[in-house]
């Protein structure tokens, strides 16, 4: 019973520091110097590269997009930081070939980043930083081979279907990288790579194949402030 109550008083007071540190967190970015902040948006190019046990065609790419908001605020010199938090569209498909379907699977994710920047002319930047994404929904379909497919296709039968969860890591992990230009005082440019380092299958059911997510992004950003 006591120690019931000792853990359930642990939790509030671990609860209570928690958001209490958030919030001071929160007070000191707000309040701190060469602070800005504003959204971000722009499409994408996504695939996986898969790591099976034999070898097999890699899948190819597919454009999706990522949509978000962003912080930044000079840390010292030429270095900045600049925290983000997006929602993105990632996928891979393998294009109908020698009389069999093909396959199209996408994965929407909510993706917390975080970049240190750096300076390297007046208004170019690099950058560098961790990403971990949490999935939203994950889908797949058949890609038909022929328009006739279509055409004689029984109903649902080439529509988006929800992915089995039982193979699908809802988490993934890696690194960023991106090179970035102000062309406007409030109005960005960002090219970027992420590569996933988490295997994205749950390996006991897939035989042991492996998968990680690989993506290029162009975003366009505004600076509210």
């Amino acid at each position: 019973m006591y120690c019931n109550y000792f853990h359930k008083l642990k939790n509030k007071i671990m609860k209570k520091t928690t958001i209490t540190l958030l919030f001071t967190l929160l007070v000191a970015v707000m309040y701190a110097q060469e602070l800005h902040f504003g959204v971000s948006a722009g499409p994408n190019l996504s695939t996986a590269r898969l790591i099976p046990k034999s070898d097999f065609e890699q899948p190819k790419f597919v454009v999706g997009f990522q949509i978000g908001a962003f912080a930044e605020w000079s840390l010292a010199g030429n270095i900045s930081l600049r925290p983000e938090l997006n929602y993105q569209t990632l996928g891979y498909k393998f294009p109908p070939e020698d009389g069999l379907y093909g396959y199209r699977h996408k994965s929407s994710y909510i993706t917390p980043a975080v970049m240190v920047k750096y300076s390297i002319a007046e208004k170019l930047k690099i950058g560098l930083g961790p990403y971990v994404s949490a999935k939203v929904v994950a889908k797949s379909k058949r890609i038909p081979i022929s328009d006739d497919d279509i055409e004689n296709e029984e109903e649902g039968w080439f529509d988006y279907t929800d992915e089995d969860n039982d193979e699908y890591s809802g988490f993934d992990y890696g690194l960023g990288a991106g090179v970035s230009y102000q062309l406007l005082p409030k109005l960005g440019v960002t090219l970027g790579y992420n590569h996933g380092l988490y295997n994205i299958f749950k390996v006991e059911n897939t035989d042991g194949a492996k998968a990680h997510n690989r993506y290029f992004t162009l975003g366009l950003s505004y600076m509210i402030r």
